[in-house]
């Protein structure tokens, strides 16, 4: 499947849409990244045309910005993709082009001890791993966090997840309508964004609650969506 589509299974067509798109607001695991966590290069392509022509690119995605400059830092370098506006950690961590942060929703410390007591009393702590804006915390290195995914993680650095404010925000330091704005998801947590917006795209590998809350669907993040995304709706 390469093509967007409507709720009605239509073909989008650029020249049916009222709003010009001025601004891309993108997850990254499942969206942006294909299954092998890379960026295809056709994706790339398209993302280095959309800046030429002033088109805004935002990553939106529960990760913290230092785990998606590990996962796309080669790619930060090599072809000026920028990090910065972007909304990390589902929205608690909003950052505009100057790496000011717009929305901080960090729990103070008195906060996280009390979550740690917790972990703790419930024999939880050794399970936990402790996301933070810089780094990535753990209490152990046991074989549970070495196998990382079948971890019970907490987050204790963050009190509350909105990515729509966040892209509202971002939307209001450029004064860009969100008539002009288009989000693309695939996860649960991308639903209010993509539900928020006129314009967005849930990928095909999205499940059917994050597909019916998006506007439309497009592509996999296998098929380059991003791509043919930025191709209908902005003639890239």
């Amino acid at each position: 499947m390469h093509e967007i589509v409507d709720k009605n299974g239509k073909k989008v067509q650029k020249n049916n849409l009222n709003d010009e798109i001025k601004i891309i607001f993108t997850d990254l695991d499942g969206t942006l990244l294909n299954s092998e966590n890379k960026v295809s290069e056709q994706n790339l392509e398209s993302l280095i045309r959309a800046q030429e022509k002033g088109i805004k690119v935002v990553i939106a995605t529960g990760r913290s910005i230092f785990s998606v400059e590990s996962v796309i830092g080669e790619h930060v370098k090599k072809n000026r993709i920028s990090l910065l506006p972007g909304i990390y950690m589902n929205g608690c961590v909003t950052f505009d082009e100057k790496g000011s942060r717009v929305i901080d929703r960090i729990m103070n410390n008195d906060l996280k001890m009390e979550i740690h007591e917790f972990s703790k009393q419930i024999n939880i702590s050794k399970y936990a791993i402790w996301f933070c804006l810089e780094k990535t915390y753990c209490f152990e290195i046991n074989d549970c966090i070495r196998e990382y995914m079948e971890v019970e993680a907490l987050n204790p650095d963050v009190i509350e997840d909105n990515m729509l404010e966040g892209v509202k925000e971002i939307c209001k330091y450029y004064n860009i309508s969100l008539n002009n704005a288009l989000a693309m998801g695939d996860g649960e947590n991308d639903i209010e964004m993509l539900s928020g917006l006129t314009h967005s795209v849930g990928v095909h590998n999205a499940s059917e609650k994050v597909k019916n809350s998006a506007a439309y669907v497009g592509p996999s993040n296998n098929e380059h969506a991003i791509s043919h995304v930025l191709k209908t709706f902005c003639d890239i």
